[in-house]
């Protein structure tokens, strides 16, 4: 790693590449991944969001983070490995489970995400921390070096949601020289891990193996597309949303594609397919694409509460506040006492009430255009209001314009759009065309 932002902080990976870390002096951050920003009137927080992914973890609390079990922990190291067991029997490697995993011990070729603090004996703080970070679990292959090899044996002895301490002896950590002057040489380090997840990469290594044909049977092919939701799981979780489409898109390829022998695997597919259309239409919203979120879904087999929701949720702001009051109250049927769906609910009937408010002061100008001065005065003047109103509405791509209007009128109309840098655009909807003002990213 040629060169690090301090700001951004820097990982026990980097400290072991072999280019090191240097650090530099800059005042500007760039390389964002998110190229549009959540809309700040959409009443759902970032966690919100996460509960609307079909994650395989939903009920996980924060209660057993590493970070607030390290201060339960007694930081003599003396004391504490005489809690501890010796994980190769040479003391070289201890490890004090703090809360119980669940299943087997994780495989040896498993992609872990761990969040972890790591700390010298008698430091007032920690030297490095998942937490630091600020995105989450992060995420290693094991078997790649990205973990020292201490950690790593250490992570092997680990089962899923396991938090445990691991008490690690130079040789098997940073060495005699350490990586000065972050990391004294000769030191014995002090690693609290929990083990959030993992993904058994060996499916993966034998689909690899399959020819072309073999990779397109249903049986075959679950194991790569579990892969793939886990990691656009874990993507959209560290605010990787464009990563976590791509991800998602790629998996519901291979299901369409996947060759189905019996109704159970067309039913597994069903339940598959329903969870990513679901995940990317929240993706979708969250990126303030509607139309894609829309599509995601109509595709959906099996319709859930949380699939009526962001179906609403990407139709409002598309405009179409009858057909989202629809889908909410689907999702609303489903989950009553949901109180997101109701405030959803709520914004829809607030925005369309605006659109009829609007839509009525037109209509009362409208035909008297071209006889009247004042008439025409006042319907561009309600037109410029609408058109600076649907601006600055960040829960709208797209607004519909009353149908009917005579020539004159929607060349005002379209005059005044283009002044705001709207476009108008036409669909064919409900048997009728529509026209729609539209901002530039729709």
């Amino acid at each position: 790693m040629a060169g690090a932002f301090f700001t951004d902080g820097f990982t026990i990976q980097d400290l072991l590449s072999k280019d090191g870390v240097t650090l530099e002096a800059n005042n500007e951050l760039d390389g964002l991944e998110e190229e549009y920003e959540y809309s700040s009137k959409v009443f759902m927080s970032n966690d919100d969001i996460l509960k609307h992914l079909n994650l395989d973890d939903e009920n996980d609390t924060e209660s057993n983070n590493a970070e607030q079990l390290m201060f339960n922990l007694n930081l003599k190291f003396d004391k504490l490995r005489d809690n501890m067991t010796d994980v190769l029997g040479n003391g070289k490697i201890m490890k004090l489970i703090k809360k119980q995993g669940v299943g087997e011990v994780i495989p040896s070729d498993s992609q872990v995400f761990l969040t972890y603090v790591a700390s010298f004996e008698y430091n007032d703080e920690p030297f490095d921390s998942s937490y630091a970070h600020g995105s989450g679990p992060e995420s290693f292959i094991l078997g790649q070096g990205g973990l020292l090899p201490g950690l790593e044996i250490g992570v092997l002895t680990m089962k899923k949601q396991e938090v445990a301490a691991f008490l690690i002896s130079p040789e098997y950590a940073y060495g005699k020289l350490g990586c000065p002057p972050r990391i004294p040489g000769d030191q014995e380090v002090l690693f609290i891990v929990n083990l959030v997840n993992y993904i058994d990469q060996s499916n993966i290594v034998e689909f690899e193996k399959l020819s072309i044909e073999e990779r397109k049977a249903f049986k075959a092919a679950k194991g790569k597309i579990h892969v793939l939701m886990e990691t656009g799981n874990d993507n959209f979780k560290k605010e990787k949303t464009k990563q976590a489409i791509r991800d998602y898109t790629r998996a519901v390829k291979m299901l369409e594609e996947a060759r189905l022998n019996n109704d159970e695997e067309e039913d597994e597919q069903k339940k598959y397919l329903s969870r990513i259309y679901c995940n990317l239409a929240v993706c979708f919203n969250k990126e303030n694409r509607p139309r894609n979120a829309c599509v995601a879904c109509q595709k959906i087999p099996n319709p859930s509460a949380k699939s009526y929701f962001n179906f609403g949720r990407a139709l409002i702001r598309l405009g179409e506040y009858e057909q989202a009051k629809e889908q909410l109250w689907k999702a609303k049927e489903l989950e009553p006492a949901n109180k997101q769906t109701l405030l959803e609910i709520k914004l829809a009937d607030d925005l369309h009430t605006k659109y009829k408010d609007a839509e009525r002061r037109l209509w009362s100008n409208c035909l008297k255009v071209s006889k009247e001065e004042a008439a025409r005065s006042e319907f561009e003047k309600i037109a410029h209001e609408i058109c600076k109103n649907f601006l600055n509405d960040t829960d709208s791509v797209r607004y519909p314009l009353p149908d009917g209007l005579t020539p004159e009128e929607d060349k005002i109309i379209r005059d005044i759009a283009i002044s705001h840098g709207l476009s108008i655009t036409n669909h064919k909807r409900y048997g009728k065309e529509i026209v729609f003002l539209t901002k530039s990213n729709y």
